[in-house]
């Protein structure tokens, strides 16, 4: 059984900072055992988290490109300083899998002279993230999927496979990130997945809006606990025609960011905090639980939900999970051994390590892709 020792790293569209998670895989032939070592987190300053917005919104290529090489080395000397806390030199480590910051993520597929094309922008520069570490590293997963027909999302439902066993039975796996997305995961196999519409990037805009910047999170799900339901502002969040699309389907600030709740801005801001992220958190799980009986619960029959990601950490989200699927066990992913920050960092780890073997990494289930395709961009030190 070959041995491996990996990084990963993941900046979702929360873009509150960044996660790296250091993993051991033993490799057998049916699967590979993963077990969490270390993670660390680099928190994004309001100035950065302030001027990645601004960059999405101007759709600067220079800005981009120039972020692209700063988020680099932020995260080289992320990853150097967990090695180093846990001292384990680089020469050990096989590689590092990064996502680099979504700037733009368009799955739709758009004319442009006369080709039908959709793409995706992650800002990172590999060569420089590899330099820096002396690592080996994998990147810009998505372009390989969506050259073989896909959205190029999601794409940590391939490691969800390794992390989450579902040998003899039926289970959901929910990352409540930025945007949420749902893993069925069938006798270790991915049966479905796609983005189900808002994790946490509703909540974390209007806390933002309500207190000028002061505050990016409503930590716990405690502010929300507090406030009191509008139904008027509830049904206006829920209008939106993505939340009725056929898998496969991916979503991301773009579609139902700032932009989207631009429209509902002097209403949420004409309530109080508290009752602005109570709404918003309602809206959020209820359009999660309408995919699940839309398009899961008819086809599938799950024992339970798996929570990770930053929303797992909220515990009024959970709450209202618990209340909406009383038939189903719910759980974070923490109950399961795995920190909820960390599983998505964990993923793309695991999704270097198949581009290393040459092993497929889409899930044509869940990005629509034709085919099984080895995703991945290698950069040596």
């Amino acid at each position: 059984m070959k041995k491996w020792l990996a990084v990963g790293v993941m900046s979702g569209t929360s873009m509150d900072g960044i996660d790296a998670a250091l993993i051991s895989v033993q490799q057998t032939q049916e699967s590979l055992r993963t077990q969490i070592l270390s993670n660390s987190y680099q928190a994004y300053s309001p100035s950065l988290r302030a001027r990645i917005r601004e960059i999405i919104e101007d759709d600067s290529m220079i800005d981009a490109a120039y972020f692209g090489a700063l988020w680099s080395e932020i995260t080289a000397k992320l990853i150097l300083k967990m090695l180093k806390k846990e001292k384990v030199s680089t020469e050990k480590v096989d590689v590092v899998g990064v996502h680099g910051q979504t700037l733009f993520h368009a799955p739709r597929k758009v004319s442009q002279f006369g080709i039908k094309l959709n793409m995706t922008i992650q800002a990172a520069d590999l060569s420089r993230l590899a330099i820096r570490t002396g690592i080996r590293v994998v990147g810009n997963f998505r372009s390989a999927d969506l050259a073989a027909g896909g959205e190029g999302a999601p794409l940590a439902p391939h490691a969800h496979r390794f992390l989450f066993d579902s040998k003899n039975t039926c289970t959901m796996v929910q990352n409540m990130g930025g945007i949420g997305n749902i893993t069925v995961l069938k006798n270790n196999e991915v049966a479905l997945a796609f983005d189900t519409g808002p994790g946490n990037i509703w909540l974390d805009t209007i806390t933002r809006w309500h207190s000028k910047g002061k505050l990016h999170y409503d930590r716990n799900g405690l502010l929300a606990k507090k406030g009191s339901f509008h139904k008027e502002l509830y049904k206006r969040l829920l209008d939106h025609p993505y939340f009725l699309k056929k898998p496969p389907k991916s979503t991301g600030w773009e579609l139902l960011g700032e932009n989207y709740l631009r429209k509902w801005k002097k209403s949420l801001l004409s309530i109080s905090l508290e009752d602005a992220l109570h709404t918003a958190s309602v809206a959020t799980v209820d359009i999660t639980i309408d995919a699940y009986d839309r398009h899961v619960l008819t086809k599938f029959r799950p024992k339970g939900l798996i929570v990770c990601g930053g929303g797992a950490k909220n515990s009024f989200l959970m709450h209202l999970f618990k209340e909406g699927l009383p038939k189903l066990d719910v759980k974070t992913s923490d109950e399961w051994g795995i920190p909820c920050d960390h599983v998505e960092a964990s993923s793309f780890a695991l999704l270097a390590i198949q581009t290393l073997r040459n092993q497929p990494n889409n899930e044509p289930k869940a990005t629509g892709a034709k085919r099984r395709v080895v995703c991945g961009l290698i950069a040596n030190p």
